[in-house]
């Protein structure tokens, strides 16, 4: 099961994917309140946080979550030293330490595989699930547009091989941004514009 709870003042997308009663929570920048009210309506256990990159409105909640929980937090190895710094994060730090996600992770009988896409921060990836085919790209990718290169750490460059790479995957997944409403990835290799001008330069 997913579902998305949308922050108020940010509207960012924060999931929480759960199996069973055994939970994930991929990027919680919506309120502390607001999911451990989701969480104990739910009867579900929080066993792990997943981080697409570091920015302040992904990380919201994450000490606090941890430390009620007790539950790990897992992102590129970028990320653990990207979120103590609030001139990368734009304003927030994380306290808990972030472990390594590398090249995936299964939690609970859940498997989620990461797509390492930086461009947009330097710490930036994709995650699939693919029990529920579900590809959750935070501010890589989101419904007919890109995430922002302006920012810390941010790579045009980079972006374009990490869109190139998007452009290219060869199944098909719901999309689950960090911000907006959802989308397939066929719908955005076909229609997006990002990526299909580095398609049409094949």
């Amino acid at each position: 099961m997913i579902e998305k709870l949308v922050s108020w003042d940010m509207q960012e997308n924060t999931y929480l994917i759960w199996k069973n009663h055994d939970c994930v929570i991929i990027d919680p920048g919506c309120r502390y309140n607001e999911i451990v009210h989701f969480l104990e309506k739910h009867s579900l256990n929080l066993q792990a946080i997943l981080l697409t990159h570091g920015h302040f409105d992904h990380i919201v909640a994450v000490d606090e979550l941890s430390e009620k929980y007790h539950c790990p937090v897992y992102a590129h190895q970028l990320t653990a030293s990207f979120v103590k710094d609030d001139n990368l994060t734009l304003g927030k730090v994380v306290n808990t330490p972030v472990l390594d996600i590398g090249k995936g992770i299964t939690i609970c009988d859940m498997h989620f595989d990461f797509i390492y896409t930086p461009g947009h921060t330097h710490d930036s990836g994709l995650y699939y699930y693919k029990e529920e085919n579900a590809l959750f790209t935070g501010d890589t990718l989101f419904k007919n547009s890109i995430g922002r290169y302006d920012l810390p750490t941010a790579n045009v460059e980079e972006l374009i091989q990490s869109l190139r790479k998007i452009a290219f995957l060869n199944f098909d997944a719901v999309v689950y941004p960090g911000h907006g409403p959802q989308s397939t990835l066929s719908t955005e290799q076909m229609y997006n514009p990002y990526l299909r001008q580095i398609q049409e330069r094949r």
